[in-house]
């Protein structure tokens, strides 16, 4: 009798043994788990926070006609509140492999060409030359991008799709209606609303004969007689052309979309635009403000998959979150206000994510505190 108690304490022991080594592993395969998953989505925001403010120009849109003339893209940051991030500044497309902004090498101002020639670190130092030229710098040879290039990477007036031209790598990318926005820079900091439809395949034109361009701006946008002219002056030594995209981080409660989330079930969603710029005043821009702009939000040209991401579910089972903002070490009151809008220099993300563990009444807890600063802020 005593071996068979004994043994049936052993069982026990043993069982409870298996049962805790069991859980730990549930518990700690879950952490491990929930640990990537926060750490992808730091990984995201500090990816995107590294472009906020970049190619974002300080002055006003000098076009003679259209709806921004004499608007200001200013303050980079459009929405800065605990919950909820909003900012501007040229992002790569999702699936680039370079960033969008581009060095001027030429404008020629004026119908019927309305040209450019860019040059950034793809193509390098060199500025494409037409195929018929007597001499040519290789593309493939002066790029800045590591890689080993062949004949079929040059790009020149026969190959205007090359992976080496300017606007290759899905630097630029065709949005809906087969256009992409531009937004061109010049000494000032003045800005000019352009479009091009897709990209240009055909020789070099007119003044460019010996120069390849193969960005061709297409005539009336914005909409008005002189709108496509500009002053190539204006843009000699320090002129750059951008892809202004627009940026949103909305922490909600799945079940109630549109609003802050204030439960201990959030999910945090992300949503990038690229299409037109418009009226950066405009509602759906959007404008500044303190307000809350959330998934039920549709920015104005950002149709999701040509001209934006949509919004993207980017973590689920977030029980606490929130964005903090420091001017130096000074931290600014959110939401943010006009002045403290322009004063962000830097971000720091407090994330909290709860799940219950498989099998057992425990939840697993995970806390992650990083904070960014913001490399390309400048004062507005």
């Amino acid at each position: 009798m005593a071996a068979l108690t004994i043994g049936a304490i052993l069982t026990t022991a043993a069982t409870a043994t298996l049962l805790v080594a069991r859980n730990a592993a549930a518990e700690s395969a879950l952490k491990a788990s929930m640990a990537r998953d926060g750490q992808l989505v730091m990984d995201n925001i500090e990816r995107d926070l590294a472009f906020l403010g970049a190619g974002v120009p300080k002055a006003t849109n000098a076009d003679s006609a259209g709806v921004a003339v004499g608007r200001s893209m200013l303050p980079v940051v459009r929405a800065g509140l605990s919950s909820n991030l909003v900012f501007i500044g040229d992002l790569p497309y999702p699936n680039a492999e370079v960033p969008g902004i581009a060095g001027l090498a030429r404008v020629n101002a004026g119908a019927p060409s309305r040209t450019l020639t860019v040059t950034d670190e793809i193509s390098g130092p060199c500025v494409p030359p037409a195929s018929n030229a007597t001499a040519k710098c290789l593309t493939g040879n002066t790029t800045l991008v590591p890689g080993t290039y062949a004949a079929a990477d040059n790009c020149d007036a026969l190959q205007p799709t090359a992976r080496t031209c300017p606007w290759g790598m899905r630097k630029w990318q065709n949005g809906s209606g087969g256009d992409t926005f531009l937004t061109f820079v010049d000494i000032a900091g003045n800005w000019y609303s352009r479009k091009l439809t897709g990209i240009d395949a055909g020789t070099p034109v007119l003044a460019f004969e010996g120069l390849y361009t193969g960005v061709a701006l297409t005539a009336g946008f914005p909409a008005g007689a002189g709108a496509d002219d500009i002053d190539p002056v204006t843009f000699l030594g320090a002129g750059y052309v951008a892809n202004i995209d627009r940026v949103f981080y909305a922490l909600e409660d799945p079940t109630s979309p549109g609003s802050a989330c204030g439960s201990t079930t959030c999910a945090l969603y992300r949503n990038q635009c690229w299409g037109s710029v418009g009226d950066p005043t405009a509602a759906g821009f959007p404008a500044a403000g303190t307000g809350f702009i959330g998934t039920t939000v549709a920015p104005s040209n950002c149709t999701a998959g040509s001209d934006g991401t949509g919004w993207e579910t980017l973590a689920t089972g977030i029980s606490s979150f929130s964005f903090t903002y420091f001017q130096n070490s000074a931290v600014l009151s959110a939401p943010l206000n006009a002045g403290d809008r322009t004063n962000v220099r830097a971000v720091e993300v407090n994330l909290t994510m709860t799940k219950k563990i498989p099998g057992q009444t425990r939840n697993a807890v995970v806390n992650m505190r990083r904070r960014f600063f913001l490399n390309n802020r400048e004062s507005d």
